[in-house]
């Protein structure tokens, strides 16, 4: 089941957390998204949103490891959809302005990711699909 945030994204920050698990989700650009995984057999994992918060920083593309905790929590993922940039200048920070998908996997398995970025053309948005 996956959620499309770009309609409910309101609804999402109201509800409380941890979510029931799901196989899937999508949430936008300027966010920062925690999950934890749960077992649904020995190779497959469906998942729960822990923290979902916007997140509006611009990070330097060469220097963002203060984002992520050394040692988070077993089963957990932290992802940061946001925007970056490098360079001394102005201009070469414009130049060098990136949408970026920052993540963090706390959990000792080998987990295999899908994703999907999406251009919405009616709010010239990124929406980031996880699957």
């Amino acid at each position: 089941m996956t959620i499309l945030l770009s309609a409910i994204y309101s609804c999402i920050y109201a509800q409380g957390f941890p979510e029931e698990p799901i196989n899937g989700i999508a949430f936008p650009i300027g966010s920062k998204v925690t999950i934890k995984l749960h077992a649904t057999d020995s190779a497959h994992y469906d998942f729960s949103i822990i923290e979902l918060k916007a997140f509006n920083e611009i990070v330097n593309t060469q220097d963002h490891d203060y984002l992520f905790p050394e040692n988070g929590e077993e089963d957990r993922i932290t992802f940061y959809f946001c925007q970056g940039t490098h360079g001394d200048t102005r201009e070469e920070k414009e130049k060098n302005r990136r949408v970026l998908l920052l993540m963090k996997n706390y959990s000792r398995k080998v987990v295999q990711y899908s994703f999907e970025i999406q251009q919405k053309k009616m709010r010239n948005s990124n929406i980031l699909q996880i699957v």
